[in-house]
């Protein structure tokens, strides 16, 4: 994270703190992978679900990088999405417990 962007932490999550930057709030966690076409698994953190609709930018980790969601589908009490900049498994493996931003604005 960039140290003149500041950051506040929302709470503790399975023992990890979860530092949201300001302006922004976290809406889920990847906590794994799906298929092979690139889609993850997210770990819904909102009651708003519809947050998750294809078109609509999230921001992936504490760096903020923006993702373009394609597809997303509920699945099992989780959210499967598909990013539309990724489309392997390889490509989103490393995303795995990383946590998704929106906008404070777009809340």
């Amino acid at each position: 994270m960039d140290s003149t962007q500041p950051a506040k932490t929302i709470y503790i999550h399975r023992n990890q703190r979860v530092h949201v930057p300001d302006g922004y709030l976290a809406v889920g966690r990847v906590i794994g992978v799906h298929g092979l076409r690139g889609e993850v698994k997210v770990e819904l953190h909102t009651d708003f679900p519809e947050r998750f609709q294809p078109g609509l930018q999230l921001f992936l980790g504490e760096a903020l990088q923006p993702v373009s969601i394609r597809q997303a589908r509920p699945h099992k009490g989780h959210m499967l999405i598909l990013f539309d900049a990724y489309h392997s498994r390889s490509a989103v493996e490393n995303m795995r417990n990383t946590w998704l931003f929106v906008h404070e604005d777009h809340a």
